[in-house]
This record gives structure tokens, sequence and C-alpha cells, in this order.
């Protein structure tokens, strides 16, 4: 394809830059043509199959297929940016984007006519012709100006928004209104910031929302860089970014290329990098991936221990001794002095080449995936739940705020105990953790969910509701996102703002910070400790979450021995306490209100077991006043006397094995700890409903006091 145009000095300069740069993102240039005068006519480069706004319009194509072309984007524009000498395209726009078929398809920037090069020592480009450009996909900056003005790459990221939007919402403009689409309306909504609401039919809003917001953010400084965009989930398709950086590499011929890509080419086997004589990174086992880092499988100590490799891409914003890089060191060695047996260790960082590097202990799997391979026992469930809470609150000991906790941050070893495979929790993931101090603002970060000068903030399914206001990080923002992980992992796999009948990544969204959670998701009775515990936890106000401390008293973690433990000493100050016994009763009555008679729940041959008991002891006259006590003392109507029923263990357990209750259908074998675990399965909501009540101080005694060390503010209320 010869482009023909008239003669002027912008195409030398598309010459120059198109001999420049070699990727396969970018339009390949072959050679040009001069007429009789030796000046430049045509510029003979590949032939493309069409440009972007054609491709878009013959058919709504699938999804994998945009997000690989907005890759491809997104690669493209990376090799412009990230050069010694970066260059700023400055008219990034659909028909500037062409598109190549064959086996796959591929997008290519072209049009490098008002492209820049920035000189070294430079922040940008100082231009008289800084508004050249399409004005409906030019930046606010540009324009904006009348005079000269500084452009930075900043440019191309706000562009590249619009076209990132317009791929999306099925080519409608960011800043069209439904009554015009005409550059003189859209160039005025550009700079007035007055964007159209459009739907995209194969995303969802938690997809892309935040990412092209900040894109599109009318401050330059807080848009986001490219290093920083190529990492977003939006923006990945079947190649990883390794892969394309290697073929970068083998036909750059001497050009500049990412400090990454120049790392993995050190190494003859390109599956395989050094990363400093301890560490070796093997590119092909990518265990996960995030906004802004890539978990490898690695080696360390002569390949002798497997590892986990987390490379963080720092981006240009980071100085070399920058507060935002000493923070993130100093996580990693607050870490690595930090041994909890519920964070995953991390054995020691290292900083090359504009990445940060985590070498860190290997897990079995992340907790998405391990919830997905089993129904797992609840008891385990609820095991893994407390790994989870005893790891931040080490982290909370040293004011660290994780900010970033999820299911797949959580991982999931499995170890050998007693012959049995067991499952630890561990929190992992410290790259956007903060130092927490309500005084001070924290530092800033920029991060897709939300851009704020005091905290960075994680993934938005997962975000207390404060996150989108300007504020100062505290502890409690990990409590609201501990509370949705509790309610994930004991339901297998479903968020607890999520409803039926609507798209459950919108749900997430907006009814995290709108509407109650979705409480029928936990059952009517086997998680009422849970419910009572995430209704603190999710509450809109920080201050009301409780600590981490407070937390973990909360009976949901008990095992079932701890509870029945819990019931006994309680069963004293029931009993000697009329004001207490009246409190739970009381209780009782709302809480248990669909417990008329609390015998109905237990097994049929266990009732049959106390009216034969109750019938003899009233035949025999010798015993008949003793027999009339025997009868009061269980009545199913009274919660106090259920507390006695469940205390006499003894009692009946003695009686129980000597009958025909030995059977294993009921209790198993003939453990005593069998006996109690039944009771506590069979009435789950006891422990939780007198802990609620005693946290009354003045019920409180030596027995129970115990329970309550940092729950002294009354934290939990009981709700039917």
């Amino acid at each position: 394809m010869i482009k023909e145009k008239s003669i002027q000095q912008d195409k030398w300069k598309e010459l120059e830059i198109l001999q420049d740069v070699v990727h396969p993102n970018i339009v390949q240039y072959f050679g040009f043509e001069f007429d009789a005068h030796k000046r430049i006519y045509g510029i003979i480069m590949e032939l493309a199959e069409t440009d972007l706004d054609n491709w878009l319009k013959d058919s709504l194509r699938p999804k994998a297929l945009l997000k690989r072309i907005l890759a491809h984007i997104s690669r493209g524009l990376e090799a412009l940016h990230n050069r010694t000498t970066p260059i700023i395209h400055r008219d990034i726009k659909p028909s500037n984007i062409l598109i190549f078929g064959g086996t796959e398809v591929v997008a290519k920037l072209a049009d490098f006519g008002l492209s820049r090069i920035v000189l070294p020592n430079k922040a940008g480009i100082t231009t008289q012709n800084a508004g050249y450009g399409t004005a409906g996909w030019m930046s606010p900056e540009q324009l904006n100006s009348k005079d000269r003005l500084t452009l930075t790459p900043a440019v191309d990221i706000f562009s590249f928004g619009l076209v990132a939007h317009f791929i999306l919402m099925n080519r409608n403009h960011l800043y069209a209104t439904s009554q015009s689409e005409s550059e003189v309306v859209i160039t005025s909504n550009i700079l007035l910031d007055k964007r159209a609401r459009h739907e995209s039919p194969q995303f969802s809003v938690f997809e892309y929302d935040a990412l092209l917001t900040s894109m599109t953010n009318n401050d330059p400084s807080r848009r986001p860089t490219i290093e920083e965009i190529i990492g977003h989930p939006l923006m990945s398709d079947s190649e990883t970014i390794d892969e394309a950086r290697i073929k970068l590499d083998k036909g750059n011929k001497g050009n500049h290329v990412s400090p990454a890509a120049e790392l993995h080419t050190t190494n003859k086997d390109l599956h395989q990098v050094s990363i400093s004589n301890k560490v070796w990174l093997i590119l092909n086992e990518k265990l996960g991936s995030g906004a802004f880092s890539e978990v490898f499988k690695g080696y360390k100590e002569n390949k002798s221990c497997e590892v986990a490799v987390k490379r963080v891409k720092l981006g240009k914003s980071y100085e070399p001794k920058g507060k935002q890089l000493d923070q993130l060191l100093g996580i990693g060695i607050d870490l690595q002095s930090t041994r909890h047996p519920n964070l995953v260790e991390c054995f020691f960082t290292e900083l090359k080449d504009n990445c940060l590097y985590y070498v860190m202990e290997l897990a079995n799997y992340s907790l998405e995936n391990w919830i997905k391979i089993d129904n797992h026992d609840n008891e385990i469930l609820t095991k893994v739940c407390k790994d989870v809470a005893t790891g931040l609150k080490a982290l909370h000991e040293k004011r660290i705020v994780h900010q970033g906790i999820k299911p797949q941050n959580v991982l999931i070893f499995i170890i050998k105990e007693a012959r049995e495979l067991v499952p630890i929790g561990k929190l992992s993931d410290f790259g956007i953790s903060r130092i927490s101090n309500e005084d001070q603002e924290a530092s800033f970060f920029p991060f897709f969910g939300f851009r704020t000068t005091k905290g960075l903030l994680g993934t938005q399914a997962y975000l207390p509701p404060e996150a989108k206001k300007r504020m100062n990080l505290e502890l409690s923002f990990d409590i609201f996102s501990l509370g949705i992980l509790f309610g994930y992992t004991m339901t297998g796999g479903q968020h607890i703002f999520s409803w039926p009948g609507q798209s459950a990544k919108f749900v997430i969204m907006t009814k995290t910070r709108k509407t109650e959670p979705n409480w029928s998701l936990l059952g009517e009775k086997k998680f009422t400790a849970l419910k009572n515990l995430l209704q603190v936890m999710l509450s809109n106000d920080p201050k009301k979450r409780g600590t981490i401390s407070e937390i973990l008293e909360h009976p949901f973690f008990w095992t079932y021995e701890e509870s029945y433990q819990f019931l006994v000493r309680v069963s004293k100050e029931v009993n000697n306490e009329e004001a207490c016994k009246v409190a739970v009763t009381l209780a009782a009555q709302k809480f248990l209100s669909d417990l008329p008679d609390w015998k109905l729940r237990l097994h049929a041959k266990i009732q049959e077991w106390i009216n034969k008991k109750e019938m003899e002891l009233h035949k025999r006259r010798s015993f008949k006043r003793y027999a009339v006590r025997e009868h009061n003392k269980y009545n199913g109507r009274s919660i106090i006397q259920l507390i006695n029923f469940i205390r006499d263990q003894d009692e009946h357990y003695l009686h129980w094995l000597s009958s025909e209750l030995e059977d294993e259908i009921i209790f198993g074998d003939k453990h005593v700890s069998n006996y109690r675990s039944y009771f506590m399965r069979t009435f789950p909501e006891l422990p939780t409903l007198l802990y609620n009540v005693l946290q009354d101080s003045k019920f409180q005694r030596r027995e129970t006091a115990m329970y309550y060390k940092h729950n002294v503010n009354h934290l939990f209320e009981l709700t039917s």
C-alpha cells in the first residue's frame, strides 16, 4: 500500500519514527517514494485489512477479541513510551489503529505524522502546535492550549481511554450525547468533563469503569502510566506480556527495549531467568497476575527450593530514593522479620530494572481455586477463616493495612497432621499494603480502583464504602474486606453482596455501598454465628466494625469443644443470677422464635429416651418427688433448661452408653467429644446468643470474663 499525502515536514518525522521503531503492534515500514523533485509523495508500509472504526462496524465482536485488541494497543503504546527517548503519538483514534487478519487478529498503531520525541532529561515536549490532532480524541490540555504547552505521554493515555471506551461500548464515544455526536459537542464536553452514560453489551461496569475513569482524568498527573495500564486484566489476552516482550527483543535490532525484556534475554533459556545469584524465575509457569504484578514459580538457593516470585512493576513514578519505594521495601523487610504461620513467608526482596521482586514460599492453592475443588466441611472452612484473621492480626499489630484481601490473595498450604491432610490459610500479596497512621495521610499510590492522595485501594468487589472518599487509611479498611472473604469462604464461593437476577459484578459494585448483604446465602440456622459477626464487620461506619482482636473473640471461630466449655461456664451465671437468667430468656424469645420446644430438634431416639426416663421416674412412687423435679428440669420451652441439659452431659452420657443410644448414627464412636459436638451442631445459635448477652459486664464473672478481653464495648448485637 502506498500512502499518498501532500509533501510536508510531518512526513519526514513519520519516516524517522517508523524506521526507528520495530514492534509487532506498530505498523511496519518498508520504504518511501520520491517524485521528480525528490519530494516524498508516498510511504510504503504493510497492508492492513481495515481500521478499528470499520472493523467494529461489521459485527458485535466477541469479548475475548476486544480484550486482545486493547492488549495490542497497550503494547504498541508501551513500545513508544518506554524508549530511551519516549515517543508521544498525539493522534490516537480508531482510524489510526489498523487491523490485520490472518490466523489471528492483530491491532497495530499507525500514522505518526504528528508524533514527537521526548529528548533525554526532558519532562515532556514544549510545542506551539500542542493542539494538533483530532479534536474529538484529544486531551483537555491539548484542546485548551492556545500558546506553547509542555506535553507528556499522558496525552496519549487520555486518547487511549477514549478509544478503549469506544471499543467496549459498541462504538459509542465517552463524550457524545444521545442528541449529538458532532465533533463540536464532543470537544465541548471534554473541556467541561461532561461524560455520557453508556452500557457495554459484553463487559460489566466492574471490569472497566475504574480503569477508564482514571485514564480519562482531566488532570494529566493523575492518569496512570502505560506500565500501570498494561497489567490490568482488561488489557490481557492469551499471550502473556513476557512472551510479547521476548518477541520484541528478537525483532528490535538494537533499538530500545524494556528493562524486563533485557533481563529475559540475558539467559540462554528464555523460560528460566536469573533475578540474582539466589533466585531463578520460570516464565512459562505463571501462577497469577494483578493490576501491577505477576507471580511466577521459581527456585532459590541453587534451585534446591521451589518458591513463588512476585514481580511488581514500579513504573516511572517511583524515584530510586522516593517515599513510595521506601515504603514498599520497608513492608518487604517488615514481612521478613514477621515470621507468622498465617502469613506467607517472604524470604527476601530484590530490586532490579525498575521491578521489585518478592521471593515467597510456594503454596498448593489459592483460596479461590481450593474452594472449588471439593465440598469442604464447615469446620475446615471456619478454620481457614480463623487462619486468615490471625494472619491479619499480625499485620495490624504492626499497623500494616493489607488493602488487598480477596480470595486470590489467600493461599492454602496442605500439611500432614496425625495422618490427616490439613489446610493452612495464609495471607499473601502485600504489594499494596500501607502503614496506617490515623493522624497522618498515607502516601500517594496510583491505582485503577480509585485514585486518592491518602491511600492505595484494592480490588473493587472487596472494598469498603469509604474507598471512594479521600481518607486517612485505617485498619478498619481490612475488616470490611475480611468480612466479605468470610462470606465467600463459608458459602463455597459466593459474594455476600450478590443477589439473584442481576449481574453479580454490578451488584457487588453498588450494593457494598448502598444495600444490605444477601443474608439468605448463609442459610437460616447453620450460619447464625457468621451473620452475627458479619453484621459488625460489614458496617458502613468504620468505627463500628471492631478491631481484629475483637473479631477473633467471636464464637464463630470456636470449635465444638470450645463452645461446650463456654456453655458450662455460663450455666453458673444463668442459674445463679436472676437478671442474667431473664436477659437470656428474653434474648431467646427474640433470637430463637422458631424454637418453641428445643426437644423437637433432638434425634428421635433421644426424644424417646427422655420421655421413657420421665415416665419411669413417675411410676416409681419411692422416687415421686425426684421424678417431678426431673420432669420440670428439662422443660422444652425453657432455654435455661436446654443449657442445663447439655451441661449435664456426664450423667446422660453414661446412661446412653449402656442403652440403645449407643447407636453410632447419633453420636459416632464412643468418645465423649462426639456427644458435645452433636449438641453444638444441633443448637449452633446457643453459643452466639449467650456470648451476646454476656457482653454486658454486669453478667460477667471470673469464669466468663476471659472471653471478653478485647470486646469490652458490647460490639455485637442480636438480630433475628
